[in-house]
């Protein structure tokens, strides 16, 4: 279970939870899980080419983080190392975010929230609570290759600038993690109750088994390949906070 002391920043009242993770690494599969535990997500995408049973994002806070991106230069593959928001555009977010809290408890998810956390962090109502994921890096770059066309070593790089994020929040205000491994779907779904107990849900184990499955995990890294130290080090820490860390042979940390 998680460590109640994590939570002790967030004060009283039911949460807005900040879904955080790097693209292709769970964080649709955690937002719809934690959906049928009873988190409030708002009208949000349900289903698309690349995610079956739903990306669990909505398109009108998408497209806000985009412009933000677009206004600094950067987009969701080319990171910024800091981003301003203007005022009107931090007055969208307040809006969106007042909008959404009417329904508590309620979360966010799309991995751009990494690349603002900060502001995000200012702008949601407290008491606001993080949850991470993530993925084997070689994983999200073969998922990337595989969607974007976007060269291994790129993803690479991306997955790490992302997962440093997390950390560094990680390790600012500690908050639970999980890994998204479904080689074993029951121990994600252990982990995804643990989670929402905490947050006062009501997790359900049988809708959870219904939408938490193998198939959803469609990519797999390749047992001889190798990544850079830089992103093992990353790995390594996320594994090691994780819920339900990995067990293959290849994925021990």
């Amino acid at each position: 279970m998680i460590n109640a002391t994590a939570f002790s920043h967030a004060g009283a009242g039911q949460p807005f939870v900040l879904i955080l993770g790097m693209h292709r690494s769970g964080t649709s599969c955690l937002a719809g899980a934690l959906e049928r535990c009873g988190l409030h997500l708002g009208d949000v995408r349900r289903t698309g080419t690349h995610n079956k049973k739903g990306y669990f994002e909505s398109r009108e806070l998408v497209a806000l983080h985009d412009e933000i991106l677009a206004a600094n230069d950067a987009a969701w593959d080319r990171p910024p190392a800091s981003a301003y928001i203007a005022p009107a555009q931090q007055l969208k977010l307040a809006r969106f975010a007042t909008i959404l809290a009417a329904h508590r408890p309620c979360g966010i998810k799309d991995p751009r929230i990494l690349l603002i956390l900060d502001d995000w962090l200012n702008i949601a109502r407290q008491p606001v609570l993080c949850i991470g994921t993530y993925r084997h890096p070689l994983a999200v770059a073969a998922s990337l290759h595989r969607r974007n066309d976007m060269p291994v070593e790129r993803g690479l790089a991306l997955w790490e600038d992302y997962n440093r994020r997390l950390v560094e929040q990680h390790r600012s205000v500690p908050f639970p993690i999980v890994t998204y491994d479904l080689k074993q779907p029951s121990r994600y779904r252990e982990a995804i109750k643990d989670v929402a107990g905490d947050l006062g849900l009501r997790s359900s184990a049988w809708k959870l088994w219904r939408f938490v499955s193998r198939n959803l995990d469609h990519q797999q890294p390749a047992a001889d390949a190798a990544m850079p130290e830089s992103c093992a080090r990353v790995y390594r820490y996320l594994c090691q906070h994780s819920l339900n860390p990995p067990e293959s042979e290849f994925a021990k940390c």
